[in-house]
């Protein structure tokens, strides 16, 4: 079989994450044969690709019409490029016969959705959406369990993650970060919850759909929204709902707090937990009976694991285990986030900046109250001393 001629569109940022674990590792089976990026030479991965000849171009549809007179055209393309630009990447490579695997969320707009199921759906060509677990062993060995009703019915899965981050990534890149629309109209709702976190709200529905490549649909979503950066969107969110396919949910995320909260789940079904980490470092789900099955570490692969996965399913003509159907959920879920739940400003004299991180004053300590009571931060007593509460 001939190598499949890959191209990267985006090659700083998570792009070059990727680019640079495929470059420890013999390039077997594929060759990369472009690369498209505004400023290439801000990538670590930059004098690589001009090392081995790579053609680096500013526009996608520029790079596909010089390969096509060359007899290269790319038959894979991986995304990682910002939010706003995935909707169109993802059609265009596919209009010009090429599977796809683009970086999470699949865009930022609900409106986008009918297009890119309607891709799918008509298209022989690998659609993938680069949730990073959804791809690892352990979370595939999770959901088959789930599917095949090993744990019961779903209760309550809940999720947190605290990742402060620095002042300097409200502005990085080219001035999308924390932005709900781009320059040019087009939807982004870049925040917490629809970029850093995305993978593991994702995560809760994305076990619960019914087939491999399908998630189920949160309901009735509520939430606490909070601003402490100068951004438009928000940094912390607490946030309860429903699930259609039973049971409850609860996510508590945040970029402004002391101390760091790598992602720890909980997930109650009728005969089991499931719960991340364990002193194993793994999922491990716990049984009334004291069985305990271990699943691994959702982390174990690496970044690059996903784009192994793909060429492997299009060398064997698979379709996606967490494409566009799956992936949908997501989006709606932010879209629910923004169209029912306020954004709250914290008050200017609750934050304090440590090693460049606006912190808000208390919050570590809301946050553990939220995920362990499932509460709303705006359920909190002690919620009014950091919030602009308008009346």
């Amino acid at each position: 079989m001939n190598k499949i001629r890959v191209a990267f569109v985006g090659i700083g940022g998570y792009g070059g994450v990727i680019l640079n674990e495929i470059f420890q590792k013999p390039m077997e089976g594929f060759e990369i044969v472009a690369a498209v990026d505004l400023f290439p030479e801000k990538s670590a991965c930059f004098q690589e690709l001009r090392s081995i000849g790579i053609p680096i171009y500013s526009d996608i549809e520029k790079m596909f019409a010089e390969n096509e007179k060359l007899g290269k055209k790319p038959d894979f393309v991986v995304i990682a490029t910002p939010i706003q630009y995935h909707t169109r990447q993802i059609l265009t490579s596919v209009r010009h016969g090429a599977h796809v695997l683009c970086e999470k969320p699949m865009t930022g707009d609900i409106g986008d959705l009918s297009a890119l199921e309607k891709c799918a759906k008509e298209s022989d060509r690998l659609i993938a959406i680069g949730y990073q677990w959804s791809y690892s062993n352990a979370i595939q060995k999770l959901k088959a369990d789930v599917m095949q009703g090993v744990f019961g019915k779903a209760l309550h899965l809940k999720c947190m993650v605290c990742w402060p981050r620095t002042r300097a990534y409200f502005t990085r890149s080219t001035g999308w970060a924390g932005k709900i629309y781009s320059s040019d109209g087009t939807m982004i709702r870049d925040s917490i919850v629809n970029n850093a976190t995305a993978h593991y709200i994702h995560n809760i529905l994305y076990i619960l759909g019914e087939q491999i490549d399908t998630s189920a649909a949160a309901t009735e979503i509520k939430a606490t929204l909070l601003r402490a950066n100068n951004i438009e969107t928000f940094d912390t969110a607490t946030v309860r709902f429903g699930l259609v396919c039973g049971g409850t949910g609860m996510f508590v995320v945040s970029h402004s707090t002391r101390s760091t909260v790598d992602p720890t789940f909980e997930y109650a079904f009728e005969k089991c937990k499931v719960i991340y980490p364990n002193d194993s470092g793994c999922i491990e789900a716990h049984f009334a009976d004291g069985r305990k099955i271990i699943y691994g570490d959702p982390f174990a692969e690496g970044a690059s694991h996903k784009f192994y996965i793909c060429l492997q399913a299009i060398k064997e003509k698979k379709s996606a285990i967490c494409g566009v159907f799956a992936a949908k959920q997501q989006v709606r879920f932010v879209a629910a986030l923004h169209e029912h739940n306020k954004i709250i400003d914290v008050k200017r004299d609750a934050t304090e900046i440590i090693d460049d991180v606006l912190t808000v004053k208390g919050l570590d300590r809301m946050l553990e109250k939220c995920y362990a009571e499932d509460k709303l931060l705006e359920e909190l007593s002690e919620f009014k001393s950091i919030a602009e509460l308008k009346r």
